[in-house]
């Protein structure tokens, strides 16, 4: 059985627009948390726009949150630039979306849209070591993997 992460939330001081009374999926089973923005944002085609949702996260050190695109927006080519956004444990201030117009034609946020989805990840510790004899191997051509030195696209199509 997983074990329960709690986070804590609040808004930002002053907002007019209580949009997170309950911080939680949509529905049963949604996996994503809606971020919904706070300002009305026109994003014409080929520009990037930083949107602001209002929402802070407080969260244990082993979670990340990660911001990620609502497909009914790509379906309409408004996608996350940093796709997923990385939320860091240590961070609290103002959760935004980095949203970007690959479509045609302006795309118009209205306060309150629902702009991209927060999705909560457990972050394993991880221990790293430096390996010479794994540099020297892979610096000579030798094959250190089943892949080998190929790279992308070596699986072909």
């Amino acid at each position: 059985m997983t074990e329960l992460k709690s986070v804590s939330y609040w808004e930002t001081s002053g907002s007019e627009y209580p949009f997170y009374p309950i911080l939680a999926p949509t529905r049963v089973g949604d996996a994503g948390i809606d971020l919904r923005s706070t300002e009305h944002v026109t994003i014409s085609p080929g520009a990037i726009k930083v949107v602001p949702t209002g929402l802070h996260i407080k969260m244990p050190s082993d979670l990340t949150a990660l911001v990620c695109p609502r497909s009914g927006m790509a379906t309409k080519g408004i996608t996350i630039v940093n796709s997923p956004g990385i939320v860091d444990s240590n961070y609290v201030g103002e959760i935004k979306a980095i949203l970007a117009n690959l479509g045609s034609a302006d795309y118009v946020i209205d306060v309150g849209d629902r702009i991209a989805q927060l999705l909560f990840q457990v972050v394993p510790e991880v221990s790293t070591y430096y390996n010479a004899t794994l540099e020297r191997a892979y610096a000579a051509g030798e094959d250190i993997t089943v892949r080998g030195s190929q790279g992308f696209g070596s699986s072909g199509k």
